[in-house]
């Protein structure tokens, strides 16, 4: 089978500038955890030539927009050229970012992608920036320290001495919140062409006020990308889009991006119109990754064609780059498991490869396959529970093969529940296909919560409780109690969702059923007892605060929160007793 190689411009004419100063060749670098290139307070220094893309896939918007790709295919010398999207949507002002080549890529002229923070106000379920300071600074590559509002001037005046144009995407998190956002746009205005992508959650006065005032030719601030995140808890449908038309009667080009995350993708055509009506320009974009309540970004057919249905061209589902397709199919034997807590589990199915690229299980491959499960709580997939790893069983799946799977899901100390595992293809290296698009197969998993079956019999034969006839008050005794399982399921058995125990009640006075007992006690045995035995189990008796008098002790069995075995026919063993 052909190789394929890819090399990129990603880190010569396109960078992405972090708010601690790293900087990265492209978002598929930050997104995988790759090294940053370089740190900017230590110097500029970008790369030379066009390098192997480690990708893939290319699917993130800045980097489909702004980099040249050229594929090698086998021993094919001439490459396929894959133009920036930018260029291909309207190449006016970018035919430099076009016209390199791989002996002579863009030197004098870079798009930068500049966060000055990751910081967000706003709590969009799709957006890692919506999970706060402390974890975005903890967790997020490069979001702290944040450079000050002095270093960022510094770094930017070294970007501006390298070259002669630059185009520049201020994002975030939310920019506007960084107080070194403005200085630095001021400063870039003559020099480099700017746009901002903002909530427009903060006051928009100082965009009109403290910049200068749109000119033509091709610097200054040429856009603001007003994204637009109807499902945030802070967002303001009104005064967003007043300050769309504030924005855009002042001069300043301005259009609205609507995140078609599932949950607000079908709102977007009626912005869309609102836009038509106020000659603004509107723009649909897929969602990638993975949200905040941990669902991948995997489109349902009614959510996809609706989405292409919408989107511009260069903006569809399918506009990704795949340049290694690895696809799968996961077919397992059940989808639901009923299991005893401690059981372990076994799951067999099979895994079609449906992509271009066979899979290799070979241990001396650089990025050997395997079989992945994540369990996690039912209802619950931000944080997986436990995750488990399993060879493949051919040491090679070509494509549209298939081989067999058999996963083995140790329940030991998992409470009583229900359980959901995924099961996918992942690779050495960490990546799970799944956060590719593909869709693992998922199977339930009920972990000792099986009733007794509906023709099942609940009856005890009481035979003999061991306990005083005179009692002396504030004591505590232990009496051993018997009694024969005369129904058809075993008592204290993992197997069921049934809370069987052993119980005494205390009554005041000879014993009627309409009584309300003083006080309830109970043993609790752990060996289960089959239908026809015995058992035999100490009961505590606490007569601790009981008064000096005449009582009643009610043994019987109880499936706890549900019935006592008297309720179901049995009778109970009453035992009158005197408290001195």
């Amino acid at each position: 089978m052909s190789t394929k190689t890819v090399l990129c411009s990603a880190g010569i004419s396109h960078l992405l500038l972090y708010p601690n100063g790293d900087v990265y060749r492209c978002m598929a670098d930050y997104n995988a955890r790759r090294a940053p290139l370089f740190n900017a307070k230590e110097g500029w220094k970008t790369l030379e030539r066009p390098t192997e893309c480690p990708h893939d896939t290319c699917y993130a918007a800045c980097d489909l927009d702004w980099t040249k790709k050229w594929v090698f295919e086998g021993s094919d010398p001439v490459p396929q050229t894959i133009q920036p999207q930018s260029y291909t949507v309207n190449p006016t002002g970018i035919e430099a970012w076009a016209a390199q080549t791989l002996d002579r890529p863009l030197a004098n002229m870079a798009h930068i992608v500049w966060a000055p923070s990751l910081l967000c106000n706003y709590d969009c379920r799709y957006c890692g920036c919506a999970v706060g300071a402390h974890e975005i600074h903890k967790d997020f590559l490069s979001a702290a320290p944040e450079l000050s509002v002095g270093e960022w001037v510094a770094v930017w005046k070294e970007i501006l001495g390298r070259y002669d144009f630059g185009i520049v995407s201020i994002t975030g998190g939310e920019p506007l919140l960084s107080r070194a956002t403005l200085p630095v746009l001021k400063l870039l205005s003559d020099q480099f062409r700017v746009s901002i992508t903002s909530n427009l959650s903060t006051n928009v006065f100082g965009l009109v006020r403290d910049l200068p005032q749109p000119k033509g030719g091709r610097t200054g601030l040429k856009l603001i990308v007003a994204s637009l995140h109807l499902t945030a808890k802070a967002f303001d449908r009104d005064a967003f889009l007043a300050k769309v038309l504030y924005l855009k009667h002042n001069g300043i080009s301005t259009m609205i991006n609507f995140v078609g995350h599932p949950l607000q993708l079908f709102l977007a055509d009626d912005f869309k119109q609102w836009c038509k009506t106020h000659d603004v320009p509107f723009v649909l974009s897929p969602w990638y990754g993975r949200d905040n309540d941990g669902f991948e970004a995997v489109y349902t057919e009614a959510e996809r064609s609706y989405l292409d249905k919408v989107a511009p061209a260069h903006r569809k589902s399918h506009t990704q780059l795949e340049f290694r397709s690895y696809r799968y199919l996961v077919k397992t034997e059940t989808s639901r498991v009923t299991a005893a807590p401690g059981e372990l589990i076994a799951i067999k199915g099979t895994i079609q490869n449906t992509g271009t690229r066979s899979w290799s299980a070979a241990a001396d491959d650089d990025k050997p396959f395997a079989i992945g499960a994540m369990l996690y709580p039912a209802g619950e997939t931000r944080k997986w529970l436990r995750h488990f790893k399993y060879p493949l069983s051919k040491s090679e799946v070509l494509p549209q093969d298939e081989c067999d799977i058999e996963i083995e899901c140790a329940t030991e100390g998992l409470a009583r529940g229900v359980y959901m595992l995924k099961v996918g293809l992942i690779r050495e290296d960490g990546l799970w296909f799944e956060n590719k698009g593909n869709e693992p197969s998922t199977v339930d998993i009920e972990l000792g919560l099986n009733a007794f079956p509906e023709n099942a019999t609940v009856s005890c034969e009481l035979l003999d409780a061991a306990v005083p006839v005179v009692c002396e008050r504030d004591t505590i005794y232990s009496a051993r109690v018997r009694a024969r399982n005369t129904g058809s399921v075993e008592w204290f058995s993992k197997r069921y969702d049934e809370e069987i125990q052993l119980g005494c009640r205390l009554f005041q006075g000879a014993f009627e059923f309409s009584d309300v007992s003083l006080r309830d006690m109970r043993a609790y045995p752990a060996t289960p007892v089959m239908p026809g035995e015995t058992l035999e189990a100490d009961i505590t008796l606490d007569f601790s605060n009981i008064p000096s008098g005449g009582y009643s002790l009610v043994f019987d069995l109880v499936n706890e929160r549900k019935y006592w075995f008297r309720d179901k026919g049995s009778q109970p063993l009453i035992k009158p007793i005197t408290i001195l």
